[in-house]
């Protein structure tokens, strides 16, 4: 929530991110799913602001800010 607050993202794409990493959970329960779950979380919160914002979160700015360079965008 505090992420899409400074974002500034729109009350929907919140609950549409919440949506979609809820089926993606229900859809795949395994150990692997739980050691990526800031990923999917993350994942999730991009396609929600790509449907939803006017002006969506960058690639960048996800990986720098919220996955704090753990993961590269280029894989």
């Amino acid at each position: 929530m505090e992420v899409l607050h400074v974002f500034r993202c729109e009350n929907e794409t919140i609950f549409l991110s919440v949506q979609i990493m809820d089926l993606f959970l229900h859809l795949y329960t395994n150990d692997n799913v739980k050691k990526s779950l800031h990923l999917i979380g993350t994942t999730a919160l991009y396609m929600a602001s790509k449907m939803e914002d006017i002006i969506p979160i960058s690639v960048s700015n996800l990986v720098n800010k919220i996955l704090h360079n753990q993961y590269s965008p280029y894989l």
